[in-house]
């Protein structure tokens, strides 16, 4: 099949600290069949002139208010026009030949451009500094929590159409949310790679379990009550055991 073209959706909210590493990864990709989009939230310190810096490379940028990182997700997700949809955080990196890679495995498939298919790899843990830590990925799931790994992802744009877009009345755990809406429907083809995809900036919004009470909601939903409250047990025992470190 000829190179299928590949979006980018970059969310940035006041990204100055990380954002040229990011970009950076991505110019820096042997494949050349890209769009880049960037949807900003009215980013007040460096955010846009850096992205300026960058403008030759940049297919759309938007920069207006929006509710939350999955609004502007799901802005970028309406216009973007690739086979394949990555969504990279503005403080994440694409380890070298990523998209080479998934796109190989892509299209190696029986019917890529009409199956709904999610590829996903490991994620390796990265510093402020940039200094590599832990590879996560090697387990699917770690005790009643699913292995998401959705830093990782590279999905089909049929699976966005089909099945929706990110539900924003979840302000932290919307990818928690729709890992299990696609696990639940078994009508998206899940790629594992076993290999580093992307390198993932320790902190964040989903910092310390912050979005707890969202996530035990989310397996409430789709795995009922008694997973919620055993995933609720695991949540707190790790918070306990990180505050008597």
């Amino acid at each position: 099949m000829t190179s299928p073209l590949v979006s980018i959706v970059i969310p940035t909210f006041n990204s100055e600290r990380f954002l040229r590493e990011c970009l950076d990864s991505v110019i820096n990709q042997d494949y050349a069949n890209l769009e880049i989009i960037i949807v900003d939230g009215s980013s007040d310190d460096q955010t846009l002139v850096i992205l300026q810096e960058y403008s030759r490379i940049i297919s759309t940028l938007i920069s207006e208010d929006d509710t939350g990182i999955y609004n502007a997700i799901n802005k970028g997700i309406c216009i973007a026009k690739g086979d394949l949809i990555k969504i990279l955080n503005s403080d994440d990196v694409l380890e070298f030949d990523s998209i080479k890679k998934v796109v190989n495995v892509y299209s190696s498939l029986k019917n890529p451009r009409t199956e709904d298919v999610l590829i996903m790899g490991w994620l390796q843990r990265i510093d402020e500094n940039s200094n590599a830590g832990r590879i996560w990925g090697r387990k699917d799931r770690i005790g009643y929590f699913e292995n998401l790994l959705h830093p990782s992802w590279f999905m089909s744009k049929s699976v966005y159409n089909n099945l929706g877009l990110y539900d924003e009345s979840y302000r932290i755990a919307s990818d928690y949310d729709y890992y299990l809406k696609v696990l639940t429907c078994q009508c998206v083809n899940i790629v594992k790679m076993p290999e580093v995809l992307v390198r993932y900036r320790s902190g964040g919004t989903s910092h310390g379990f912050a979005g707890k009470s969202e996530v035990v909601m989310i397996k409430r939903k789709y795995k009922g009550f008694l997973l919620s409250v055993m995933l609720k047990t695991q949540i707190d025992l790790i918070i306990l055991i990180n505050k008597l470190r």
